[in-house]
């Protein structure tokens, strides 16, 4: 099956997409105080988690009705794991760690 790649805008919320491009600028990152860095790190590890959480229950959801985890097309939950690893990548880089 072909692989969708959905943009940024499309798979995240306002609120992640700040999270998001804050990561995304090094600049911004060097002027948050620690405080403010563990915040935004803890807010980003919230983000995620809830991700993965919707991620499991809807491969469940699907295993459960087509008796696969990928759905009768392949690309079910697709948009949902993508979001998952694109937090994940956040948390990373809000964290210090490279992505």
């Amino acid at each position: 099956m072909g692989r969708t790649s959905h943009s940024v805008h499309e798979l995240l919320a306002t609120n992640e997409r700040e999270l998001y491009d804050l990561s995304q600028s090094g600049a911004a990152l060097e002027k948050l105080t620690p405080a403010q860095r563990r915040l935004q790190l803890q807010r980003a590890r919230s983000m995620r988690d809830r991700a993965r959480a919707l991620y499991r229950r809807q491969v469940g959801h699907t295993l459960q009705h087509t008796s696969t985890k990928r759905g009768y097309s392949g690309m079910a939950n697709e948009r949902t794991r993508q979001k998952a690893q694109l937090l994940s990548d956040v948390v990373r880089k809000l964290a210090g760690e490279e992505a």
